[in-house]
């Protein structure tokens, strides 16, 4: 069967109108650490280079069929293997 699948991606809460290329925040309540890049990680700083990170980790779950990233290790054994080991997610495994 040749099904189609529409798939929509939202979310502004971590939005903001910025006035240059970086965003520095402060903010520790409520960090979605396994979407974040090695920047925001270690240094809290945003720009279009971490947005970028954390779409290709919405579609690495999306092409594990909503696997949880890093799903072997806790938040805080996530950001240190990715900050300080440079630990990437392997492709995933779709063949479900």
């Amino acid at each position: 069967s040749n099904q189609m699948f529409i798939v929509k991606i939202a979310d502004f809460g971590l939005s903001r109108i910025l006035s240059s290329q970086v965003y520095q925040s402060t903010e520790t309540q409520h960090f979605p650490i396994r979407w974040c890049a090695p920047e925001v990680l270690e240094r809290r700083e945003y720009t279009l280079k971490s947005d970028v990170w954390s779409f290709g980790i919405v579609m690495w779950e999306l092409y594990s069929f909503g696997a949880l990233p890093y799903e072997e290790m806790s938040n805080k054994e996530t950001a240190h293997k990715v900050v300080r080991e440079g630990y990437r997610l392997n492709k995933p495994n779709n063949n479900k």
